[in-house]
């Protein structure tokens, strides 16, 4: 168990929910609302790389996304053939 001083390392900051009375809670007044589909009824908020707040299913959509991008990026093409395929 860590020290209750130690600070969280920043891959942890956008798994930390939204401050109490900042929203979500039931006397809040205010709620949080993901930007991709308007849900406001999540387990987990996530961010987008803008810092947009997303619910956790859009937040792993996106994730995965930008994963699956990178990887395309980074590929080669086959020897012999363009990249990408020509029309």
């Amino acid at each position: 168990m860590r020290a209750p001083d130690a600070a969280a390392p920043d891959w942890y900051a956008d798994k930390q929910p939204p401050p109490r009375g900042a929203g979500g809670g039931a006397g809040s007044g205010a709620s949080l609302r993901c930007s991709t589909c308007a849900t406001t009824s999540t387990p987990m908020w996530r961010r987008d790389a803008a810092g947009a707040m997303l619910c956790n299913a859009c937040g792993l959509r996106a994730r995965r996304a930008a994963a699956a991008a990178a990887r395309h990026a980074l590929a080669e093409p086959a020897a012999g053939r363009p990249w990408p395929a020509a029309a």
